[in-house]
């Protein structure tokens, strides 16, 4: 008999989360119910899992403790975020979830920084002698163009803290 659990999916918003939640139904060995939240009433995933509840924003002073809210309603046994904000929130907040027996798929805070941010995960990698692709932290739009040209084909320009589907930037190569 499949062992019953009970997961929050953060974000459900996002683009892949269908795909997500139709490859965890797949799991035979698990009786899955899926509980969803998302700052956005209508987002996506919504319709894909079985329990929906409208959370504020991962920067809202009052997020977490909705979250647990719900976790509490639903008796979820596992929090698994699927946004960088959501993710930093919830590891900052990791023992708070722990004390009420809730556990949150992430690293430890510091990790998730850094993972979370490109430039200071691409200096660390460099800092532990890891090969990186070429890269700058420009502070102004002359300081980009500089950079841009002594980029090798192919470049792509970044915020070092953002989603790159969000924040890719126009470059002074008119061919690209």
């Amino acid at each position: 008999m499949p062992e019953s659990v009970r997961i929050l999916l953060t974000c459900v918003g996002g683009l892949g989360v269908p795909k997500l939640v139709e490859y965890l139904r797949r799991i035979r060995d698990l009786d899955l119910t899926i509980v969803g939240v998302d700052a956005n009433p209508n987002a996506v995933g919504a319709s894909f899992v079985d329990e929906f509840h409208r959370v504020p924003f991962a920067t809202a002073p009052e997020y977490s403790e909705a979250l647990l809210d719900v976790c509490r309603k639903g008796e979820v046994g596992l929090i698994v975020p699927l946004s960088d904000e959501e993710a930093l929130r919830l590891s900052k907040d990791r023992d708070v979830f722990a004390e009420h027996h809730y556990s949150v798929l992430c690293s430890p805070y510091e990790a998730t920084r850094t993972a979370s941010n490109k430039y200071t995960f691409l200096c660390r990698l460099q800092e532990r002698g890891l090969p990186t692709p070429k890269f700058y932290r420009p502070s102004s739009r002359a300081q980009m163009d500089a950079a841009l040209r002594e980029l090798e084909y192919p470049e792509i320009c970044l915020r070092a803290s953002a989603r790159a589907w969000l924040t890719r930037l126009p470059t002074h190569r008119p061919e690209l």
